[in-house]
């Protein structure tokens, strides 16, 4: 049986942030997928690839968007300067390649940015900004 799953719940949840904090991830894996007896699971842009392929003891595909987005963006940015932007370190390198995949597509170059973000009980906070954006269409990934 293979689980088609756009999108997977709890995919972030992905690893220990406190002491005796749940690996949700898995937790869905076993008690969701592998109880069903599911013999793979094919998703779509998942968070942590190394993660979810780790979380399921089946066999795991990963399929990427960025492609699609790219045009999507190409489309919709119009003739001005576009800037991908992640919205804190954790995301930087889905950012970085959703660019490259932006930049290969249209043959213009991209500016990229990030933020500063850190979550402590439920507050979310951060000062630092690094990119340009002035003039540019800016699109954040997440």
């Amino acid at each position: 049986m293979t689980a088609v799953v756009p999108y997977l719940a709890y995919a972030r949840k992905d690893r220990q942030t406190k002491a005796r904090d749940p690996v949700t991830t898995r937790y869905v894996a076993q008690q969701l997928f592998e109880a069903a007896g599911t013999n793979q699971v094919m998703t779509l842009d998942v968070h942590n690839i190394a993660a979810f392929q780790n979380a399921f003891r089946c066999r795991t595909i990963h399929l990427s968007a960025k492609r699609l987005f790219a045009d999507v963006i190409a489309r919709k940015a119009g003739d001005g300067p576009v800037t991908i932007f992640s919205p804190d370190g954790g995301g930087i390198k889905r950012a970085q390649l959703l660019k490259e995949a932006y930049e290969r597509l249209t043959g213009e170059p991209a500016g990229f940015g990030f933020m500063e973000k850190r979550r402590s009980r439920g507050v979310v906070s951060g000062e630092l900004f690094a990119g340009e954006i002035k003039d540019a269409t800016v699109l954040s990934t997440t």
